[in-house]
C-alpha cells in the first residue's frame, strides 16, 4: 500500500492537474498540487494559490 505522502510527493514532482474535493462540498476541478505536510496542502488553481487544511480534504484524483 502507498503512503500518503508517497502519492502527494508524486503529485507536487510531476504537476498533473488534480481534481480536489473537501468536506463541505467545495471543489476546485483543476488544480496542481504545489507543496503538502502534514497540516496543510498547497494548491495551484487558476484563480491562484489555495491553501487547504488537510483534515478538510475528501479526495484528490488525478484529470484525465
Amino acid at each position: 500500500m502507498l503512503e500518503e505522502g508517497t502519492v502527494l510527493r508524486s503529485l507536487i514532482e510531476e504537476r498533473v492537474p488534480v481534481r480536489v474535493r473537501c468536506r463541505d462540498g467545495y471543489e476546485i476541478a483543476r488544480a496542481i498540487i504545489r507543496d503538502a505536510d502534514t497540516f496543510a496542502v498547497l494548491v495551484e488553481t487558476p484563480n491562484g494559490l489555495e491553501l487547504l487544511r488537510t483534515h478538510a480534504l475528501v479526495s484528490i484524483a488525478r484529470q484525465r
